[in-house]
């Protein structure tokens, strides 16, 4: 039998949830951002009027800290994806998960 033409409870696709998803674009897209705006303010470092720049670049930083906290204890909370938790030990088969997970 094929695994791929009957699926299973096992290789069913495993997916996290709609928050992990948005946190962590979120927190993506945020770090971007940051660091854009870390890199224009290398260029407007004397000017008058940059310090609004800065003050936003540290509250934005505040934020980030504050997702990534909340990512841990989401994280901590829902605990890993099956897939993570299913790899063989060894070598060359570490690579392959098992019970048909290939969502990893």
């Amino acid at each position: 039998m094929n695994p791929h033409t009957h699926p299973s409870i096992s290789s069913v696709a495993w997916r996290y949830s709609r928050t992990a998803v948005a946190l962590h674009w979120g927190l993506a897209l945020l770090i971007a951002f940051i660091a854009a705006l870390g890199w224009y303010m290398m260029s407007i470092e004397d000017e008058p009027g940059s310090g609004w720049y800065f003050n936003l670049h540290k509250s934005l930083g505040i934020v980030m800290a504050s997702l990534v906290a909340v990512r841990i204890g989401w994280r901590s909370l829902t605990g890993r994806s099956p897939c993570r938790r299913r790899f063989r030990s060894g070598s060359a088969s570490s690579l392959k998960p098992r019970n048909g997970c290939s969502t990893c």
